[in-house]
């Protein structure tokens, strides 16, 4: 039976048991001197699959099948998820706990059955900010310029007060 895929991995499957989604959303709760307290919705979580599969021999190569999702989790790579022609949208795999339930007389494995949590992957992008320069971002370049001009011309450096005026 072709249930879904994940990837470029379809879930030719001997037998489908079955998935669970978990689906979280955030409120605050805000404390009030009088009763009831209030609550403020501030959006949803990932949205969290698990799954309980079985790979077969009769469907396709089980021990590939394996190693396909098991390179894929190592990379962290995001796949596409469609289930029952339904496209649930990016997810990455968080965990796979393999049974290998029949082995033939060569160590090949027939049947491998899975469980598989995937969460909902996300991207967002970072806000670059700019920074603006202080005053006194402003005061050093002005030194530094007058410093470059000073040794252009070659002169020493001004005091600001003199001998003369710190003896009045």
């Amino acid at each position: 039976m072709k249930y879904g895929s994940f990837g470029d991995i379809v879930f030719e499957v001997y037998e489908y048991y079955a998935h669970n989604e978990e689906n979280t959303y955030i409120y605050a709760r805000q404390q009030t001197i009088q009763p009831p307290s209030t609550t403020q919705w501030l959006g949803r979580e990932l949205q969290k699959i698990r799954m309980k599969l079985k790979f077969h021999y009769l469907l396709s190569n089980p021990a590939e099948s394996y190693k396909k999702l098991k390179e894929i989790a190592q990379k962290g790579e995001a796949q596409k998820l469609i289930i029952a022609e339904q496209v649930l949208g990016d997810f990455v795999i968080d965990k796979i706990n393999a049974e290998y339930t029949q082995v033939n007389t060569y160590g090949q494995p027939v049947a491998i059955e899975l469980d598989i949590e995937l969460t909902e992957y996300a991207k967002k992008e970072l806000q670059k900010t700019r920074h603006k320069r202080g005053s006194q971002g402003q005061k050093k370049k002005q030194k530094n310029a007058t410093q470059k001009t000073q040794q252009q011309q070659g002169s020493k450096p001004k005091a600001i007060i003199t001998k003369e005026g710190a003896k009045k």
